[in-house]
């Protein structure tokens, strides 16, 4: 899955690059992660389903746990797409530090194996908050000077708010205290310390945009 996931987006680049405008600096970039983050925040969903109300007679859990490891390695083909794509464009970018600790977290839990059955809903919990945010905050920029900039950066700001800041520290915790990893609770806060700096910026931008042009 992680190569299908990688090759995937990096085709999905190419055929974005057609459409491009120009308008949007890179617009072919944002459009394929759009598109990525949608499929995978309807697979995490739709596992999140399964965790929760049980897999069906033909879908045994078995099946569920292999597909959840493979949801995570689809996501490394992406952060792997993303990252190369960042080293070209913005290589001291906050984006390139951030995919790599996230490299890191997906690593650690494929060395621990398939997820235990108890674990199904916090993994796929963890997936689906992890990456509800960002569409919408990729969307931002092609809306960027229409009416409807605010209400994108109003969404952004509440979702952010909601998942990011106070959930996603809630689950994260929980999976440390199921796996006890001090290398898993490190990496998280880590990369709950880069959203909160992101967040300050996300703040700025939502209640005081004119200070950020």
């Amino acid at each position: 899955m992680f190569l299908k996931s990688l090759i995937a987006c990096t085709t999905l680049h190419e055929v974005a690059t057609w459409a491009s405008s120009g308008r949007v600096k890179y617009a072919a970039n944002l459009r394929t992660c759009i598109a990525f983050q949608l499929y995978f925040l309807w697979r995490a969903g739709s596992l999140l389903y399964a965790s929760l109300y049980g897999p069906w007679d033909e879908w045994p859990t078995q099946r569920l746990q292999s597909e959840t490891m493979d949801n995570l390695n689809a996501l490394a083909g992406y952060f792997v797409y993303d990252l190369c794509f960042l080293i070209q464009t913005q290589p001291f970018s906050g984006f390139v530090l951030h995919h790599l600790l996230g490299l890191g977290m997906i690593r650690y839990l494929q060395n621990i194996g398939l997820p235990p059955t108890h674990l199904l809903t916090l993994y796929n919990t963890l997936s689906f908050v992890s990456e509800v945010t960002n569409p919408t905050l990729n969307f931002r920029h092609f809306v960027k000077g229409t009416r409807w900039e605010p209400l994108v950066r109003q969404l952004n700001f509440w979702l952010y708010t909601g998942f990011r800041v106070i959930l996603l520290p809630m689950l994260s915790f929980q999976l440390h205290g199921a796996l006890r990893s001090l290398p898993l609770l490190f990496l998280f806060l880590t990369v709950y310390g880069m959203s909160l700096m992101w967040y300050r910026r996300l703040i700025r931008m939502t209640w005081s945009p004119r200070l950020l042009e």
